[in-house]
């Protein structure tokens, strides 16, 4: 197992990166992103479930996730026992939603109603194909899959869920802490503002005033 420090942008964005690359040379139409089109980006997070996307498309959904531990032996020297560490691990869990879409050449007799599947089955092939190829980051673990029908009286596409797991140790100094990116990271000294304002009574007199105005830095 690679026990190398990750996040999950570090580890979907090449899984992305190797599913656009394919599709582009197989000459296959790109995955529908959160924006509609077809951008080739993934969809992370149940809330894009009800949207209604154009197939081609997968939607990256954490599911949940179990935590295990285990017992290093530890190291010794000529001087001293052996010191035991224990180690926590991270499996971490997610549902691939994948929508294949229908026959392009519409429905039978013209098409046929298996491209539907074959669709899905295709973006699950590629799928664990760009999780197998990925190095140098956590164990991935592909589990069952199963069929959905989100729409029985108005279908479009199908759609295939596949479970996998990614692991990762959590207790581990060596291996350091998930990457986390702040929110903001320019700043500036802030700036000045002199105003001259012109206040205006209901009689018609007016008086100018000087204030100023500091913008804190951002």
């Amino acid at each position: 197992m690679t026990t190398l420090p990750f996040d999950l942008v570090q580890f979907f964005s090449p899984v992305q990166a190797s599913l656009a690359s394919y599709r582009t040379a197989m000459g296959l139409p790109q995955i529908t992103g959160p924006d509609g089109v077809n951008s080739g980006t993934l969809s992370i997070g149940e809330e894009w479930l009800d949207f209604q996307l154009a197939p081609p498309g997968i939607i990256i959904v954490p599911s949940g996730g179990r935590i295990t531990s285990f017992i290093d032996s530890g190291v010794s020297d000529a001087n001293s026992p052996p010191m035991p560490k224990a180690f926590w691990t991270d499996q971490m869990m997610f549902e691939a939603h994948c929508w294949g879409d229908e026959d392009p050449a519409g429905p039978p007799p013209a098409g046929t109603q298996l491209y539907s599947y074959n669709s899905a089955l295709e973006l699950r092939r590629e799928l664990l194909v760009a999780l197998a190829q990925l190095g140098g980051i956590p164990e991935t673990q592909p589990g069952r899959y199963r069929w959905e029908q989100p729409a029985q009286t108005n279908r479009y596409g199908r759609v295939l869920v596949l479970e996998f797991s990614l692991w990762s140790p959590i207790n581990d100094n060596i291996i350091g802490p998930n990457i986390v990116l702040p929110f903001a990271t320019d700043s500036s000294s802030g700036v000045q503002i002199d105003a001259a304002i012109l206040a205006t009574s209901p009689d018609g007199s007016s008086t100018v005033q000087f204030g100023v105005i500091v913008a804190p830095p951002a």
